[in-house]
């Protein structure tokens, strides 16, 4: 017999929480269904049933089952199923079982059938971060790229200054479409901006194609567009920490801290400290990398870091930071393109770009359309969620 019928299936799921795969074949054996373990194990698993393979056989409940399935049939009158539940085997484990005597015949049938036609079911909650001290709202901003211009393949703009700023502009927006509480939740909101602002001049060979303006244009439109940002944020959370990295499309050709991220950084602190905003603080530090405390957690800042974090090689250069900063969690870019990765429980959030994808992170077989990442941080849970933010 191929096909299942309804009684069956209603059967099965109402024996699952109860008796090994052996006990209903021998239910369903007793009761004119000639059914195998394999396949009454398999039809299990295609309607989300689980059996407890360990549970000890409960004798009392293959009478009621029975008696239930020949009542579904129509092959039993109602009160010879009635009366033996009055006086249930004591190892049953069906909660009709301790119901008294004093049940309508009705009553204790109605229970039995919903018990098969409606299983009990293990029932999922979401739950929220746990209590904490405060909730922190982290943004990484990365890999912005103003002055870059890029063309889809079957022509048209794809990126460049207008659309960058365009993009800034509408960033606090899209935080708050994104976020999975409601803003006035957060504490804080620290920002990470990790690099690569600009896309500079002469970082790679015959990148004067790639770009639509020089560097002063692009420092001008950068430091508008993400000192605005910082402003609309500021108006919407009780604090703004800003912590910033250098990236590798603001070198020169002088020394390493000759570096237009930097530039941007001083002109956004400066910008700070004119404004006198009360809560907002930028921290600048103009080597590889800075660093930062949120919810007691301690976050190493850097624009690059592995693009894979379970290599060999990549594992001793984490293992190597974490011991050095005794951090609790990495954040970079660099790549363009989102993503999780973890070093013995310490997370590693690798941010996406302005631009999307293109030629550079094609080669590491990675394409992100503009997007950024958030993720949020209580005192005991780093991160309590993890979100992308899509631009576009």
């Amino acid at each position: 017999m191929a096909n299942w019928e309804p009684t069956e299936i209603q059967l099965l799921e109402a024996l699952r929480p109860f008796c090994t795969t052996e006990e209903i074949r021998q239910i369903f054996s007793s009761i004119g269904y000639n059914r195998s373990s394999e396949a009454i194990s398999t039809k299990a698993r295609k309607i989300g049933c689980r059996f407890d393979e360990l549970g000890e056989p409960d004798l009392g409940w293959h009478s009621y089952a029975k008696q239930v399935l020949h009542h579904l049939r129509g092959t039993t009158p109602l009160l010879d199923i009635v009366e033996p539940l009055v006086t249930p085997s004591s190892k049953s484990s069906i909660t009709i079982a301790a119901k008294k005597a004093s049940y309508s015949a009705q009553e204790l049938l109605s229970e039995l059938i919903t018990l098969v036609e409606v299983p009990a079911r293990k029932h999922y909650t979401q739950a929220l971060p746990p209590p904490s001290d405060g909730h922190s709202l982290v943004l990484q901003i990365s890999d912005l790229h103003m002055g870059k211009k890029t063309e889809y393949l079957d022509g048209g703009i794809a990126f460049n200054i207008k659309i960058a700023t365009q993009l800034l502009n509408e960033y606090p927006q899209r935080v708050l479409d994104h976020l999975p509480l409601p803003h006035k939740s957060f504490d804080e909101v620290v920002v990470l901006i990790l690099g690569d602002m600009v896309d500079g001049e002469m970082v790679y060979r015959g990148q004067w194609s790639n770009i639509e303006t020089h560097v002063a244009a692009q420092l001008f439109s950068t430091t508008q567009g993400l000192w605005q940002l910082l402003r609309d944020l500021a108006g919407l959370f009780p604090m703004v920490r800003v912590y910033t990295a250098r990236g590798n499309h603001g070198r020169t050709e002088g020394s390493i801290e000759s570096n237009w991220d930097n530039i941007i950084y001083q002109q956004l602190l400066l910008l700070s400290i004119e404004a006198a905003l009360p809560n907002l603080t930028v921290h600048n530090k103009y080597g590889d990398f800075n660093t930062c405390m949120i919810q007691g957690w301690k976050g190493l800042l850097r624009h690059e870091a592995p693009l894979q974090s379970d290599t060999a090689a990549a594992r001793n250069r984490i293992g190597g930071w974490r011991d050095i900063h005794q951090c609790d969690f990495i954040a970079y870019g660099h790549f363009h393109h989102i993503g999780l990765g973890m070093y013995n429980g310490m997370p590693l959030f690798r941010n996406g770009s302005f631009p999307g994808g293109d030629d550079y992170s094609e080669r590491y077989g990675g394409w992100d359309g503009p997007t950024q990442l958030m993720f949020g941080i209580t005192s005991n849970r780093l991160p309590s969620f993890l979100t992308p933010i899509y631009l576009q």
